[in-house]
């Protein structure tokens, strides 16, 4: 008897109830399956304490320059809430753009050098450098892409493309 209703309902075969289970608990145990296989597939990278393939930061950056930021700006190297050293803009006579770092040089490759470094460089589009971005140190590399003054004593904007170890004191930018 249907108890809402009054109705008489026959019940169904327990045969049929039977088979229902079944494969209500069939499609409930493939998706446990499948969620447990998504699980461990998920996993499946590096294990944490494996080192990573390369401990080298890039990037591209801009940096302007103008009477209104005292004609110098700093950039720093940032990286997974790190800040790995920075560089500094600054123009002593608003027309000339000079790079300055704890200490920078020009060169190419992919080590930089142990020594030869001053503190500062004219930027030169074109021209690469090799810099320590900060005590510890942090090496780099930094190519200057374009060079751009707008109008006279106005302002100047360096944009470049950089390369930063991550590992203090390693040389090796690649």
């Amino acid at each position: 008897m249907d108890l809402l209703s009054g109705n008489r309902t026959s019940p169904s075969p327990p045969g049929k109830r039977r088979q229902a289970w079944t494969a209500a608990l069939g499609i409930l145990a493939a998706l446990a399956v499948g969620l447990a296989l998504s699980l461990v597939l998920a996993g499946c990278g590096k294990s944490p304490v494996e080192a990573p393939t390369t401990t080298v930061i890039t990037g591209t950056a801009s940096v302007t320059i103008s009477g209104a930021n005292g004609w110098r700006a700093d950039y720093s190297f940032r990286s997974g809430g790190y800040t790995y050293g920075k560089i500094s803009l600054f123009s002593p006579d608003q027309s000339t753009s000079i790079l300055e770092a704890n200490g920078i040089q020009e060169g190419s490759g992919t080590t930089a050098p142990a020594d030869g470094y001053s503190t500062s460089a004219q930027a030169i589009l074109g021209h690469t450098y090799f810099i320590k971005t900060d005590a510890v140190p942090h090496y780099g590399r930094l190519s200057v892409i374009g060079l751009n003054q707008v109008g006279k004593y106005t302002s100047i904007t360096v944009n470049f493309d950089w390369v930063v170890q991550t590992e203090g004191g390693n040389r090796s930018l690649q």
